[in-house]
């Protein structure tokens, strides 16, 4: 349970009270294997192991973090598959097969369509590389392959106001033809400084050194979206580069999550969800980052901070 005053969507509720001292009780226990046997595993705790680990090596450590967990997903999202995209970009970007794998049954359980999930795979693929694909692949593709198109039904699969907007990441570039002419430099600059609020500096490298890299790059990028919400796409890299410390590349997604809309509670929330991995050795930089944004972020409804 998030706690007094904290909504949670209830996919993601345990129903366990985690403020209680001590380890877990039998019954709650009981709980949380059941919940992750069968939100993140195919019946049992095979693809989450850390889970097995702690209730048979003292259960206080999965309380903890279990807490830590509900709260940092509360009064966030309204759908409970957003946290479960999230991580799952992140894991593939990091290559964690079992990681991914238990994502991947979640998002398709709850209602992220087969398509959907291969484009978040497949941004995930720009930052991951074939290694990273390769770590995770076979999982992942048999569950996809297998998914029987079932899904559990939950009150929403986005938060309101989220929609597909693929026009939106594209720069006017011809990618039928080879390099970068000093137009098309020009009209992916003013897409940076527009939607990310500046021109990393990898763009004018490249156009200089290697035009036909940039461009392939932003045909890979841009040709990855189409049918996720657009509003998600700058959530997936926020998260994945605060986990990976990157600030430069947390501030150009979060500029670009205010831009489409995104809720302040809902880029808290991202931050939370990679706080859970953060810790004392991230935390401070994903806050650096953020709050300069937050003072001016109107929250897509006027939700409070």
């Amino acid at each position: 349970m998030a706690g007094p005053g904290k909504t949670l969507p209830k996919e993601q509720d345990l129903g366990v009270d985690w403020r209680t001292p001590g380890g877990l009780s039998e019954r709650e226990a009981a709980l949380i294997r059941d919940w992750y046997s069968t939100n993140h595993g195919e019946g049992d705790l095979s693809v989450v192991q850390f889970v097995g680990f702690w209730l048979q090596n003292g259960s206080e450590p999965m309380k903890r973090w279990r807490r830590m967990a509900e709260s940092s997903m509360s009064d966030g999202f309204s759908a409970p598959s957003v946290p479960v995209v999230l991580f799952l970009h992140t894991y593939a970007v990091l290559g964690w097969q079992d990681g991914a794998l238990y994502e991947t049954i979640s998002a398709l359980k709850w209602g992220v369509t087969r398509t959907q999930v291969l484009e978040i795979l497949g941004l995930a693929f720009i930052h991951a590389g074939p290694m990273g694909i390769g770590n995770i692949a076979p999982g992942c593709d048999r569950i996809i392959r297998e998914w029987d198109g079932k899904a559990d039904a939950v009150a929403r699969i986005w938060p309101d106001g989220w929609e597909a907007d693929a026009q939106a990441f594209r720069a006017g570039l011809d990618f039928s033809q080879s390099g970068m002419t000093a137009a098309e430099v020009a009209r992916l600059s003013d897409w940076y400084r527009d939607h990310q609020g500046e021109v990393p500096s990898y763009v004018g490298f490249l156009a200089t050194t290697k035009p036909e890299l940039l461009k392939a790059f932003r045909q890979r990028y841009e040709t990855t979206i189409g049918e996720m919400p657009k509003q998600l796409v700058p959530l997936l890299i926020f998260h994945a580069a605060a986990m990976l410390g990157k600030a430069g590349a947390m501030r150009r997604a979060a500029y670009q999550a205010r831009k489409y809309g995104v809720r302040r509670s809902e880029i808290i929330c991202t931050a939370s969800l990679a706080a859970l991995y953060a810790g004392d050795l991230g935390m401070e930089a994903i806050a650096d980052v953020l709050m300069p944004l937050l003072a001016d972020w109107e929250g897509g409804g006027g939700d409070p901070f």
